[in-house]
């Protein structure tokens, strides 16, 4: 999710480390608006605007042991604007989120993202 780290989401243990253990439920969504920023068609650059939600959480019985977890199925949100270049190699995006207030003390943000290639 844009405006979290990788792995920023999901179960961690009482010192905020991410847990070793996979976390078996979750949800994603994304809306996203595409718009032309005035340059001419064939550079192929875009603007992006974008909201993305899920949440990350569970773990299987017995896992945690005598571990205290940080577990939460919150929904977090962020939501953010974005450039991207449909270069020769495949798409290129510049993404800035921002969290919203709706997030875990435990998560961690991140505002930029640079990605490339395609989403499935």
């Amino acid at each position: 999710m844009r405006g979290f780290a990788v792995g920023g989401i999901g179960p961690r243990d009482a010192d905020h480390r991410p847990t070793r253990w996979a976390a078996p439920y979750f949800y994603t969504g994304t809306a996203e608006l595409s718009f032309p920023l005035g340059l001419p068609k064939e550079i192929g650059i875009l603007g992006k605007a974008f909201v993305d939600v899920g949440s990350l959480w569970g773990q299987a019985a017995g896992e945690s042991g005598s571990v205290s977890v940080l577990d939460s199925n919150t929904m977090r949100v962020s939501t953010g604007l974005g450039v991207q270049w449909i270069s020769p190699f495949g798409p290129i995006r510049i993404d800035y989120a921002i969290p919203a207030a709706v997030q875990e003390p435990w998560d961690k943000t991140e505002n930029f993202r640079f990605s490339f290639g395609t989403r499935f």
